[in-house]
């Protein structure tokens, strides 16, 4: 189990929270999910619906649409982030391809954080930005 102070450090590594203070983070940390993944698992499914986001905290997981490899992430990369925004179907399916450890979030908890905390809305918004100029990120 990982406690909430290595939570908020590592979440401080990740793109889409990297400019969020740390009493947010930490409000944010103690709401996440362990999850373990094991190889070939299909985490996220595309067109099934989902409503939570996973940060990688060690291992590696396949982000595909189709047959398209659109990225493969590591540690401190994320998935799902559309989806805890507006829960919807998913628009891509996502496999692990190494034992993986993550962190999830979903869209409930996200929502509460987002309207008390501008500053987290901005991080989000900005990954976003770049993940849509660069969908290899």
């Amino acid at each position: 189990m990982i406690l909430t102070l290595e939570r908020v450090l590592l979440l401080k590594q990740v793109e889409m929270f990297a400019a969020v203070d740390d009493d947010v983070l930490a409000g944010l940390a103690a709401r996440m999910q362990e999850r373990e993944g094991v190889p070939g698992e299909a985490l996220l499914r595309q067109g099934e619906m989902g409503q939570e986001l996973y940060v990688v905290v060690s291992g590696r997981v396949r982000v595909q649409r189709g047959e398209q490899t659109l990225a493969e992430l590591g540690p401190r990369g994320v998935i799902g982030e559309l989806a805890a925004l507006d829960p919807a179907p998913r628009t891509a399916t996502v496999t692990v391809l190494e034992p993986t450890l993550l962190l999830s979030l979903d869209h409930a908890d996200l929502a509460e954080e987002l309207l008390s905390n501008s500053d987290l809305a901005w991080g989000i918004i900005r990954f976003l930005v770049r993940r849509f100029r660069d969908p290899t990120r």
